[in-house]
């Protein structure tokens, strides 16, 4: 529900309960109406030529209905809450908006939860930050430490809305790629930006499916395009796919498309630089290994060593 539709229906919710409460107590509602009369009194006379203590006299009045209704609602059970809606957010009344063009906190909160839900990062994923990536299990945490550095400067650049250019972590299963991919995915999200995460080959299934299912007539949105303009894409695991002439075209169109619009990139892949330049065309690999910065992971499976310890212990 949006904004404008959940705020209608909090006011009507208010209504409804504030002419409950008239139904039941018929001398609240004879009172807040002589306070309304009054107060257009009040109003008319402050614009007016009215005397001053004729204003003097409606503001006594007003006074003493006001202390009035407070006693009739302590009595009835209420207090001035119930004319109030339920708001969810209290300071903008859920508008969204404190001030013309200032966006209220609950608006980036609601935002940046929408954009962690629609980011392809999985629960765990989302957990993962550059704060928890662990040096302790590397032989050589100078290096890592190095890569961390690189990555987490990338996504700051990215955060801030600059072309960090683009990134490709490769080399061994289970050494990190896929905690450093999530924290720079995580770093680009908590900054209110746009990211897409994916294993490629999900994304090779869903991109097929989309552009040749039986759904009839134009469609609304290029399936590529989304991919094209999002402030981050990540594509991990690249290899796991299965290599075909659709995969290639679709795979060069979209690392060359964000190359031409500026949109920065992340590819994690197990294979070594060989291997990959042996896997695909030569102008898909021309495209990432010369458009990207190379962070190469060759240590121990981060992973293997966790389940040898867990079993020692």
């Amino acid at each position: 529900m949006d904004k404008t539709s959940k705020r209608l229906q909090k006011l009507n919710e208010r209504d409804l309960r504030v002419e409950a409460m008239y139904r039941k107590h018929p001398e609240i509602r004879a009172i807040d109406e002589a306070i309304a009369a009054n107060g257009h009194a009040m109003l008319r006379a402050v614009t007016g030529a009215a005397a001053e203590d004729q204003r003097a006299q409606l503001q006594a009045r007003q006074q003493t209905l006001l202390e009035k209704q407070q006693g009739l609602l302590k009595q009835a059970g209420y207090d001035a809450a119930v004319y109030e809606a339920d708001w969810d957010c209290p300071l903008c009344q859920d508008r969204g908006y404190v001030n013309p063009g200032q966006k209220c906190r609950c608006a980036v909160r609601e935002e940046a939860l929408e954009k962690q839900q629609h980011s392809g990062l999985a629960p765990l994923q989302l957990a993962q930050t550059f704060d928890n990536f662990s040096l302790e299990w590397y032989e050589e945490p100078r290096k890592y430490e190095r890569i961390l550095s690189i990555a987490r400067h990338f996504a700051q650049q990215v955060a801030q809305g600059t072309y960090a250019g683009n990134l490709m972590l490769y080399g061994a299963i289970g050494t990190g790629k896929t905690h450093l991919c999530s924290a720079i995915a995580n770093e680009v999200l908590a900054a209110g930006g746009n990211v897409i995460y994916t294993k490629t080959s999900r994304l090779f299934s869903w991109l097929r499916s989309q552009m040749y299912s039986d759904i009839e007539g134009p469609r609304e949105q290029d399936p590529m395009e989304g991919l094209f303009q999002a402030d981050l894409l990540i594509l991990d695991d690249l290899g796991t796919e299965k290599r075909t002439d659709f995969v290639e075209e679709q795979l060069f169109n979209l690392i060359d498309e964000r190359i031409i619009r500026r949109k920065s990139w992340v590819i994690s892949t197990n294979f070594s630089v060989e291997k990959l330049l042996n896997h695909y065309d030569e102008r898909l690999t021309d495209r990432i290994l010369g458009e990207a910065q190379r962070l190469r992971f060759d240590d121990v499976s981060i992973r293997r060593q966790k389940i040898q310890k867990s079993s020692e212990n």
